[in-house]
């Protein structure tokens, strides 16, 4: 709301918090009237003064954030069952109940679970995890700020957090449910 009334002095105060230490910027949308092409043009703002992707550069050449690999084998075999199940499907698959769980209840509450969850943000999750699993750090952060983007100015994303916000169950655009 305070951007859209003085974009300049959101953005001095953005940098007085950045002078002052500040590691996190929350943006607020109190009163819930920004349309979601606003929304990706603030976030695309305070991205760029923020320099999140120098930072995350930064971390990457000073080791700062660990080189990861990603485990190709369940790190606990108490969570293979679960594991197999994840990598074996693709959220469609589970969602049009093409998965079998053995009847395991953990993987059927998981998957009545997902049924409740943005169709939008599964996908997106699905294609981070599938797309940056072996790709270098900043390749993988690339990935992560671009999909974010996505995320949160989608509608889906938009009523996840206000519904949090307001303490309801969300209403999805497009539920998982297929």
């Amino acid at each position: 709301d305070g951007y859209k009334a003085n974009p300049e002095f959101a953005m001095r105060c953005l940098q007085a918090a950045r002078d002052a230490g500040a590691r996190w910027i929350v943006l607020c949308d109190t009163n819930g009237g920004t349309l979601p092409d606003e929304i990706e043009r603030i976030v695309d703002a305070v991205t760029d003064f923020a320099g999140l992707d120098a930072t995350c550069e930064s971390y990457a050449n000073e080791g700062k954030a660990p080189e990861r690999v990603a485990p190709q084998i369940c790190p606990d075999d108490k969570w293979q069952a679960i594991w197999d199940f994840f990598a074996s499907y693709s959220v469609d698959q589970m969602l049009n109940g093409e998965a079998t769980t053995d009847g395991n209840p953990v993987l059927d509450k998981a998957i009545k679970t997902m049924g409740f969850k943005s169709y939008n943000a599964l996908k997106l999750a699905e294609n981070l995890i599938n797309e940056g699993a072996l790709l270098d750090l900043p390749a993988a952060l690339a990935c992560e700020l671009r999909d974010l983007k996505a995320a949160f100015t989608h509608v889906d994303g938009i009523e996840g957090l206000s519904s949090m916000i307001e303490g309801r169950r969300p209403s999805f655009q497009a539920p998982a449910r297929v």
